[in-house]
């Protein structure tokens, strides 16, 4: 295979999981989320392997996103966060080392959240899985629920196919005298006939 052809059928399959990823984030997420996956999805690129020439995006710092979007930070690490639990989105932390001077010598502050960088990307064949299992997922639930239903609709036609008793004809207990029995046996002749 040629170098034309490799590139092409890379592209053609970058291509195809981008539309995976608008379609996810159109009918699971809302705009938001979908400007976010829009977002990494054309991030700058960067040569992934020099001999090769194929190009993927490359990973961005959330602050990055949000300046792009011109959305709050905190509002686009929340998103990038929902994306993160779904696996659509993969994140690499980055710890920024900044060493203080006190008391004329140098040492290690601890980290905080601000010498914490995070970078977001995407990782094709892993949201492809995510979203192999979300829809899998979605379909197992599907099926339990139409089974649990077909269930309940052959319980209840079996109840109904079952015959209706007839009402017995209600006689005088037999312990209970009548004043005049052949007055009652006359009411209850055509019952019982």
């Amino acid at each position: 295979m040629d170098f034309m052809a490799q590139s092409k059928k890379a592209a053609q399959a970058e291509a195809a999981y981008q539309r995976l990823l608008r379609r996810t984030a159109r009918m699971f997420y809302g705009v938001d989320v979908l400007l976010v996956m829009e977002a990494l999805i054309h991030a700058p690129r960067q040569q992934a392997d020099p001999s090769s020439g194929i190009e993927r995006p490359e990973l961005q710092l959330d602050e990055s996103i949000a300046d792009r979007l011109q959305l709050h930070p905190k509002q686009v690490r929340l998103l990038l966060a929902q994306l993160q639990q779904d696996r659509l989105v993969t994140s690499f932390r980055k710890e920024i080392k900044k060493e203080e001077s006190q008391y004329g010598y140098a040492r290690v502050a601890p980290p905080s959240s601000q010498d914490v960088q995070c970078y977001y990307g995407i990782d094709y064949e892993v949201a492809a899985d995510a979203v192999r299992y979300k829809l899998h997922d979605i379909e197992r639930q599907l099926d339990e629920e139409r089974h649990a239903l077909t269930a309940a609709t052959r319980s209840a036609s079996a109840h109904l196919r079952q015959p209706v008793p007839h009402p017995s004809p209600v006689l005088p207990h037999p312990t209970h005298r009548c004043p005049d029995p052949q007055a009652q046996a006359a009411r209850y002749a055509d019952v019982l006939l």
